[in-house]
């Protein structure tokens, strides 16, 4: 399903849900991407910053394969892609699930939370437009 980050570890699902009840975790790692659920409750977990840490070098990693990069370059119009570029997409695929972030989605750790996402919540920042109601 996914795989489970050194914050594994560090935190566990009772301090991560502690975390969340209270709000007193301020640090970045008590926010949570990937959730698997067991009998008894959270199984496993991966921080948002794990994650996106993670899919951030498997981009990276996939733009060093010649066949790739040389379609992504001609899909864009480009002749190549450069180790700028490549640099660049790799920061940006950090941000892709940074709207799970927000208090709404962090939430669904409690069973019977709101089903919010992290898409919509977001979307407003890249098409220019104030936050939706």
């Amino acid at each position: 399903m996914f795989a489970v980050g050194e914050e594994t570890l560090a935190l566990s699902a009772e301090t991560l849900l502690d975390a969340s009840r209270t709000r007193k975790a301020s640090n970045l790692i008590s926010l949570w991407a990937k959730l698997q659920r067991g009998d008894e409750g959270i199984a496993a977990w991966h921080s948002l910053v794990g994650h996106s840490a993670d899919v951030a070098a498997v981009v990276e990693a996939l733009l060093q394969i010649p066949t790739l990069q040389q379609r992504l370059a001609t899909t864009a119009g480009w002749r190549e892609l450069d180790p700028v570029t490549i640099t660049r997409l790799a920061a940006l695929s950090f941000l892709h699930d940074i709207g799970k972030a927000n208090r709404g989605f962090q939430a669904r750790l409690e069973l019977g939370a709101l089903p919010v996402g992290h898409i919509d919540q977001l979307a407003w920042v890249f098409h220019g437009e104030g936050p939706a109601a």
